[in-house]
């Protein structure tokens, strides 16, 4: 089943928002949402990002070709390079960084760029959802009323 990271994240926005409203002890209300988009939405994109190349989760944002790709790539082999760069993206490092590191580890450098290349990450780099609203569990009081 495919899901939307536009549409789950506010669940992780809405979790924040209560435990940051407990901590004060008042409903912080949408500053406490912005909050969680500043902090967390770019980590969370790369998770999930990471979540649909390793086969774990179908997020609709990102093609379904590249879904489950790391096991096709561990089968060209060199899956020593693959772990170790799957191992510094979970962390969030950066191509630019995974690169200059790879020269640093004195790995193949055409191998890690083509690495790269197929796993796309950059591609969690999406905008936040701020300026959607979030999703309706309830209708509001103005949908109940009639004959506006």
């Amino acid at each position: 089943m495919t899901v939307s990271l536009y549409i789950e994240c506010w669940h992780e926005a809405a979790k924040h928002k209560w435990i940051e409203s407990q901590k004060h002890g008042t409903d912080l209300g949408d500053e406490a949402l912005h909050d969680w988009f500043s902090r967390h939405w770019p980590i969370y994109c790369r998770i999930g990002r990471l979540e649909h190349l390793a086969g774990m989760r179908a997020w609709a944002e990102f093609p379904m070709d590249d879904f489950n790709l790391i096991t096709h790539l561990q089968a060209q082999g060199d899956n020593e390079t693959i772990d170790w760069i799957l191992e510094r993206a979970w962390q969030g490092l950066e191509n630019l960084n995974l690169i200059n590191d790879a020269q640093e580890w004195a790995l193949p450098i055409d191998r890690v760029i083509e690495i790269l290349g197929a796993l796309h990450l950059n591609l969690a780099q999406l905008d936040p959802p701020m300026s959607r609203p979030a999703p309706q569990r309830f209708a509001t009081p103005r949908t109940l009323q009639s004959g506006d």
